[in-house]
């Protein structure tokens, strides 16, 4: 992680990991981080200006960056990740979609 910028955490997966990885740097023990995630509303992985990680708030001073842990890079809600996202759920209430699309009538 570079010095000066940030990503959003989307699970408690993403700090597990990151510590794993970057262990020596974090400022702070991993029950901690992963405690101000959930408890206190802190979904930022933020390394500081001295390579030092830590959870935190959004920071408006430093560059945000792509999570490196999420597996499939979508722009919200674009087709792919709507389509993505109803296909999880079906699949979750045990259904199965069939998604097409037709020109519209003129």
């Amino acid at each position: 992680m570079k010095p000066n910028t940030q990503w959003k955490i989307n699970s408690v997966d993403d700090i597990v990991n990151h510590h794993e990885i970057h262990y020596k740097r974090f400022n702070y023990k991993l029950t901690e981080e992963i405690n101000d995630y959930k408890n206190n509303g802190k979904h930022f992985m933020v390394c500081n200006t001295d390579g030092g990680i830590y959870v935190d708030y959004l920071q408006p001073n430093k560059e945000v960056v792509p999570n490196p842990y999420t597996t499939k890079e979508l722009e919200p809600n674009s087709i792919d990740d709507l389509m993505q996202k109803l296909k999880n759920k079906a699949n979750e209430l045990g259904f199965e979609v069939d998604i097409s699309f037709k020109p519209k009538n003129k």
